[in-house]
């Protein structure tokens, strides 16, 4: 597993439930107290004193400290001792009170009791292994009697530590922020003090931990990219990423990359230039739009895959990043071929015998394969990748027609990469064969709804399938629309939410937010207003949620908390939400047109 931090974001990890806020003494009556811990471990430990919990101390006035488990931890802080250095790290927990603890059923909710800026991380050699987190001295603070709900948070590759985004941090600290003065009582007298100060320094706290961030992201991106090729038995190849980069590979006769210098074979002739997938003029580009790490992905997986799946939400840039990969603006070197749900064999692909001539009948995209030869075979052809795009890929089953075409990319020899058609080929009468080009790349764009078609592992096993996902801020940022902060969080937020559904928000909710904030003026209406039905047309007029799924009542929580938190501002989105409460209570579901 790799650790992986959207930089700017902060960190996340749940602490058990404490009788005594965490302040160092083991909480009283332990057994009869539900804390999320093991009662086991309450009875061997905390009811015979011994002061073994993990989170005792989280909150202790001097030197506070929480403990991470080897399981959670070892993943993270073996390979990168570091990787929390000066991040911003929230604790929470579940919902508690007096007298049994930790809430059940319908009260039971996620809460955030405090934070730390983190000053660094310790091995505890302990038979089971353990992670010591400290703040910096003045880097912590505790909430007091505030039931702060948890917002959105999302996995960082691994078990236990999650990341949150920064707008949901700061929306939190504003809010205790406002409410602290109405506070009736603190832990201590100076957790009003701790919290004043962490709210004031928050913005440049997150800021430092973005900028360390930076760096050693891309470190594991590029240890990702060598640990990558050591899969199923392989040889590490030590510098894979940086050859990546700067291009140094080349191909064996059937266009399988090797590395050039010390690792190839010296006896080896010198095999011809593989072109590479992602052209060096669209790195920025890609880098800029999706990360470095989809582009570490897209590299890897053009050496490895004879077939590139993007997959991702409607809307996410799933064509226009397959359309970027090359630099070929006028379209000389790129076939786009929309697939359609009636295909079912490879004469939908590929051409079909005409019954009077007898002679194959090609489509554009067999045009595309004896082009692609024709280059491959000249002395001084053009070289350079051709990439076929299939648009829609699972709208029908690709193994019934792609799939025999597909296996014919994995053979070594020349004369095993031939597709064979039968008969003669319409337009080139002394010709019956394709010569299935190495220069050839095949990627395929797939939406994941009830509409469409799993992939079989016929065609998984010759894939690389890489995950799109595109951040709201990032969307805005591409279309150049800059909203206030109040209403990005409402993005963000709904996005959290929704994302996982198809709903999420994407370039194309970004595009058509912009474009009606362009002309808000001829409308009569202000940005809340613009924002209030833009949410309501391009996210929540795609949610479908069902009455007795409980999956979609978490959802239901989320959409209630949502309401409570921006209805003031989005009303029409407030009462679209309160209708489907209405609905889902009553038993119905609730479906969209």
């Amino acid at each position: 597993m790799s650790f992986f931090l959207t930089p700017g974001n902060a960190l996340a990890i749940r602490v058990n439930a404490h009788r005594s806020a965490w302040d160092g003494s083991i909480c009283n009556d332990p057994t009869a107290w539900s804390c999320l811990a093991d009662p086991k471990f309450q009875e061997r430990n905390c009811a015979r004193g011994v002061a073994d919990c993990f989170h005792l101390a989280t909150f202790r006035l001097q030197d506070p400290s929480v403990v991470i488990e080897e399981n959670g931890g070892a993943w993270i802080f073996e390979k990168d001792s570091h990787a929390f250095d000066d991040q911003i790290l929230l604790l929470w927990t579940m919902d508690f009170e007096e007298p049994r603890g930790v809430r059940e059923g319908a009260q039971a909710r996620q809460i955030v009791i405090g934070a730390y800026r983190v000053k660094s991380v310790e091995r505890v050699e302990t038979r089971f292994g353990r992670y010591r987190v400290r703040p910096h001295p003045d880097g912590w603070t505790r909430f007091s009697g505030f039931r702060v709900a948890t917002p959105f948070m999302r996995r960082c590759g691994g078990p236990y530590v999650q990341q949150i985004d920064r707008n949901h941090v700061q929306r939190i600290f504003r809010e205790l922020a406002e409410e602290s003065d109405d506070a009736k009582e603190w832990y201590s007298p100076e957790d009003a003090r701790r919290l004043k100060h962490f709210s004031t320094h928050l913005d440049e706290w997150l800021e430092i931990g973005r900028k360390a961030e930076i760096p050693r992201a891309e470190a594991r991106l590029k240890q990702a990219a060598v640990e990558a090729t050591s899969s199923e038995g392989h040889t590490p190849l030590a510098g894979l990423s940086s050859l990546i980069e700067t291009n140094k590979l080349k191909a064996g006769a059937a266009g399988r990359p090797v590395v050039v210098g010390s690792l190839a074979a010296a006896a080896a002739p010198e095999p011809p230039k593989l072109p590479q997938l992602v052209e060096p003029a669209n790195h920025a580009w890609i880098r800029a739009t999706y990360g470095a790490e989809v582009l570490t992905a897209l590299q890897l997986g053009s050496l490895t895959k004879p077939l590139i799946v993007l997959r991702g939400n409607p809307g996410v840039g799933k064509s226009h990043l397959a359309l970027r990969l090359i630099d070929d603006p006028p379209r000389q070197r790129t076939l786009v071929v929309p697939v359609s749900a009636t295909w079912r064999g490879p004469e939908d692909l590929l051409g079909y015998v005409h019954p009077v001539d007898q002679q194959f009948a090609g489509t554009p995209f067999l045009q595309f394969l004896i082009q692609a030869e024709t280059e491959w075979r000249k002395e001084k052809g053009d070289r350079r990748a051709r990439v076929v795009v299939f648009e829609e890929f699972n709208l029908s089953q690709p193994e019934h027609w792609f799939s025999d075409l597909l296996a014919l990319t994995q053979f070594e020899d020349d004369k095993d990469r031939v597709w064979r058609a039968g008969c003669k080929l319409r337009g080139a009468p002394n010709r019956s064969e394709v010569f299935i080009s190495p220069a050839l790349r095949f990627v395929a764009t797939v939406n994941v709804d009830h509409t469409t078609r799993p992939l079989s592992p016929r065609i998984l096993d010759r894939a690389a399938v890489i995950q799109l996902e595109m951040d709201p801020r990032r969307a805005l940022e591409l279309v150049g629309l800059q909203l206030e902060d109040a209403q990005l969080e409402a993005v963000i937020s709904l996005d959290d939410m929704l994302a996982d559904r198809g709903a999420g928000f994407s370039i194309r909710s970004a595009r058509a937010l912009a474009e009606a904030m362009r002309h808000r003026g001829t409308l009569g209406l202000d940005t809340w207003s613009v924002l209030d039905m833009a949410l309501g047309m391009e996210m929540l007029g795609k949610v479908r949620l069902h009455a007795r799924d409980p999956h979609d009542d978490a959802t239901r929580k989320e959409l209630a908390r949502f309401k409570e938190t921006h209805g003031r501002h989005l009303p029409r989105c407030s009462e679209r939400i309160q209708d489907w409460l209405d609905q889902l209570q009553a038993g119905r579901d609730v479906v969209q047109a």
